[in-house]
């Protein structure tokens, strides 16, 4: 044993070719076993400047598949001069496994059956392929650097041993598992500002060219049988301004808050269909929206979606909401949570509808709201401002604050008569000096209640 460092020791540099013989023998790749000071931790590491390393090269176990050459790294290196005592222990043996920059290719079963191996597992940049079992049974609360994954066109079934993995990073994103040991938390890296068609996708594909999702890169092999029930968080970069069609489709495990940052401007088509369930959505610029694509977003999976001027809370019905404009909010402009796609001669033409409508409210925008709650700060509601919601139910109350209500602010104008029964408030000491025309026009105001109003003595 020739001494490395201080309390490092050279077990073995490398794997001579074997005698001669009438068949010329392949000459294994060059690789470092190195021991710490105390004899229980080694690592293996594989030379640079090797490409490939063979089916069950650096296996733990004394022999794999059936190829003429069965040789592991058990059968290889004694178990005497590893420092144990029998083989059933090598599996323990290794602890850290370190690859080459030049690695492209690892072939089924390379490094299969190391338990102890630890800390962070580097797959290098330019592999392309995993072989089936390349890791399996391999690792114990292990994260894995998967330093290009896009390039990874190949990992085979049982490629990794899914349970011993903690994380898994990548250039675009983490993933990090749940206490469940089964799920994982998926986090789109800093710096990202779009994500691209069906990116992140639990599909095998989306159509896209090329059709590449994080089902095709990752699926069985890390994800496990059912990628769909395998991600149950998704957090996105505060640099993101594009999310591209069927983005993050089909995670149906997806709970909790998902954050839509506010620089994002362009939700695609489908980019979240099928993923949630009793999700809120938090859109911290909806205003900013200018597109979210035909589905964007899974209706029935959405229990609240907030911005930073309303809450909409979805009804025990799974298909309508309640809609409160938040504290603090002193003036609602014209137009702003209309169901209309657009009020005339309103400049810029953005109401709740053009924001969300779809994509959000369904195919019915005008029938989405059951009930709409002001804040005590507001003072001004401006023409048109919750113009044509047909549903409305129970009480609008006005607060007190409130000085103006413009024309046709509450109104529902339309061909198909309101379904809306609404009783109406103004709460004690009203400020109230301005209804604008038809303000209320078919409403479905059946009472109005009046409590003791301002004076000015």
């Amino acid at each position: 044993m020739a001494a490395l460092s201080a309390g490092v020791f050279l077990l073995y540099a490398c794997d001579m070719p074997e005698s001669s013989s009438s068949a010329s023998p392949s000459v294994p790749p060059p690789y470092k076993l190195t021991q710490d000071k105390g004899g229980t931790n080694l690592t293996l590491k594989i030379d640079e400047g090797v490409t490939t390393i063979k089916a069950g090269e650096f296996a733990a176990v004394p022999s794999i598949g059936s190829g003429a050459d069965k040789k592991t790294l058990n059968t290889k290196i004694t178990t005497q001069a590893l420092g144990l005592k029998t083989d059933g222990e090598v599996h323990t043996a290794v602890t850290t496994i370190i690859l080459p920059s030049t690695l492209e290719t690892i072939e089924d079963y390379a490094f299969y059956g190391h338990t102890a191996v630890k800390g962070t597992l580097i797959i290098p940049d330019k592999v392309h392929t995993i072989g089936a079992h390349a890791f399996g049974k391999t690792g114990t609360a292990l994260t894995l650097d998967l330093k290009d994954d896009s390039k990874l066109g190949t990992i085979g079934a049982g490629a990794f041993d899914i349970a011993s993995i903690d994380k898994i990073q990548a250039p675009r994103f983490t993933l990090t598992k749940n206490a469940d040991n089964t799920t994982y938390a998926l986090a789109i890296a800093e710096g990202v500002t779009t994500v691209a068609r069906g990116e992140f996708s639990s599909q095998e594909s989306t159509g896209g060219s090329p059709p590449i999702t994080l089902n095709t890169r990752l699926k069985g092999a890390l994800l496990g049988a059912k990628p769909q029930d395998a991600i149950t968080a998704i957090t996105l970069p505060s640099t993101l301004t594009t999310i591209e069609d069927y983005a993050f489709y089909g995670y149906t495990a997806v709970k909790g808050t998902l954050i839509i940052p506010d620089k994002v401007h362009t939700i695609g088509a489908s980019a979240f269909g099928g993923t949630g369930t009793e999700l809120t959505l938090d859109l911290k610029n909806d205003s900013k929206l200018g597109t979210i694509g035909a589905g964007a977003f899974d209706i029935a999976g959405i229990a609240k979606i907030q911005a930073p001027r309303y809450t909409l809370t979805k009804n025990a019905d799974n298909t309508t909401y309640a809609l409160a404009v938040a504290e603090g909010v002193t003036t609602v402009a014209r137009g702003e949570f209309a169901s209309l796609e657009s009020v005339p001669a309103s400049t810029p033409k953005i109401t709740l509808d053009t924001r969300l409508k779809g994509a959000l409210l369904g195919s019915k925008p005008d029938h989405a709201i059951t009930a709409i709650t002001l804040p005590s700060t507001l003072e001004t509601i401006e023409d048109h401002a919750f113009r044509d919601h047909f549903k409305l139910q129970g009480t609008l109350a006005i607060p007190k604050a409130v000085q103006s209500i413009g024309k046709k602010s509450f109104a529902s104008d339309s061909f198909f008569k309101s379904s809306s029964e609404l009783t109406l408030t103004f709460e004690d000491e009203s400020q109230l000096r301005t209804i604008g025309e038809s303000a209320f026009y078919d409403a479905g105001i059946r009472q109005l209640v009046f409590q003791q109003l301002y004076t000015d003595g």
